[in-house]
């Protein structure tokens, strides 16, 4: 990526938003040997003492990636509820599934944590790379690519382009 900002920077991939998601792809992709760039607007907060009512729910292997990321490691284990039974009710009357780590052979079915402290958590890891560079301006004015990129005809790009950038 070059910009009139940077004009020296030289990344293989760039990701825009530094959000979950794109934090979790950033921290992702590090350990694959690629120059990475996470362009977000600001850098999130730091947690507050306070309980945030965004929560997500991880299955074991969004945990495992987390805790390759060094992310998991991040969170404090009193933030975190571990999931040992499920139950789930249908429309009709009567109809439910349960679900119990124990009767899985299982230590948990999974595990809610708090958006925010997941966020800065993958955050503090992206601060450590080395091939990964965090842009936060206030405003981005522009951003080229030097090569270019190619795509398949299925990929979602090419579609929306077909339709006329509708779905």
């Amino acid at each position: 990526m070059r910009t009139e900002y940077n004009p020296g920077m030289d990344v293989d991939i760039v990701i825009i938003g530094g959000g979950l998601a794109g934090a979790a792809l950033g921290a992702g992709l590090v350990d694959g040997g690629h120059r990475v760039a996470v362009v977000e607007r600001k850098a999130p907060p730091a947690p507050s003492a306070e309980w945030d009512s965004r929560v997500y729910t991880l299955t074991p292997a969004s945990i495992a990636f987390l805790e390759q990321t060094g992310a998991w490691q991040r969170v404090p284990r009193d933030r975190v509820a571990p999931i040992y039974d499920m139950r789930v009710f249908g429309d009709e009357v009567g109809s439910r599934l349960d679900f119990s780590a124990y009767e899985s052979g299982l230590l948990q079915l999974g595990a809610t944590a708090e958006s925010g402290r997941l966020h800065h958590a993958l955050w503090q890891g992206l601060e450590r790379q080395r091939n990964l560079s965090l842009i936060c301006p206030r405003f981005l004015r522009s951003c080229a690519a030097s090569k270019a990129v190619s795509k398949s005809d299925s990929s979602p790009a090419k579609r929306s382009g077909e339709t006329g950038g509708r779905r």
